[in-house]
């Protein structure tokens, strides 16, 4: 294959890690992916403002300061649940699925989202557990 005909079969591969905010919901998609699925602290801040900016470079603080790596990933799943908008700050809620070793979580979670120049970026975050966990067989866990 010649130079220039791979480069351009590379260069849309290369873009897709450069996704513009454009939407709140590519904002927040963007960040569930980095900080929940993938546990990326930097590309969680490149979408990130505020208090949520604040947050996720403690926890990076503290990852660092821990050792780093995180030991196997868990599965996360998300699905958007409800969207409001009130004095031009964006409300986006999900719902996460977390599969880790054989035990299923459930968050709510709750981003807030503004517009800073072109790109809007999540703002602030909470997350309330939901029941009990469960395992995959669906019984209860046990503490």
């Amino acid at each position: 294959m010649d130079p220039g005909r791979r480069a351009s079969f590379l260069l849309p591969l290369s873009l897709v890690g450069c996704r513009k905010a454009a939407s709140p919901t590519a904002a927040a998609e963007a960040f569930l992916d980095a900080y929940y699925v993938e546990h990326d602290h930097d590309r969680a801040l490149a979408v990130s403002a505020d208090s949520a900016e604040a947050r996720v470079r403690r926890e990076k603080q503290l990852r660092a300061e821990a050792g780093g790596a995180y030991g196997v990933l868990p599965r996360v799943f998300y699905a958007h649940q409800r969207r409001r908008e009130v004095d031009g700050v964006e409300e986006l809620t999900y719902e996460v699925s977390i599969d880790s070793s054989g035990t299923r979580f459930k968050k709510t979670v709750v981003l807030r989202l503004k517009k800073y120049g072109e790109d809007w970026k999540v703002s602030a975050f909470a997350e309330r557990d939901e029941a009990a966990p469960q395992t995959t067989e669906g019984t209860e866990a046990r503490p």
